[in-house]
């Protein structure tokens, strides 16, 4: 995980997804709130899991997603 950036992209475990840079990391750190919340909405993590958006001079978690799987095609 980079720390780095301004907004942390974070999950209860490990993320995966088309845009997801860092595959089998659970953060990501990036400097863009918009490309922090892209990010995080389009990943995925397990079920029951979460992918959160903390904003890391405040520690405010600005978007959280649950768990979802991605449809088998």
């Amino acid at each position: 995980m980079t720390r780095n950036g301004e907004y942390l992209v974070e999950g209860s475990g490990p993320v995966w997804g088309d845009l997801w840079p860092l595959p089998g990391a659970r953060a990501c750190a990036v400097g863009s709130r918009g490309v922090a919340i892209a990010l995080a909405a389009k990943s995925f993590v397990r079920r029951n899991g979460e992918i959160r958006v903390v904003h890391v001079p405040t520690g405010e978690v600005l978007y959280r997603k649950g768990g979802t799987q991605p449809l088998a095609s």
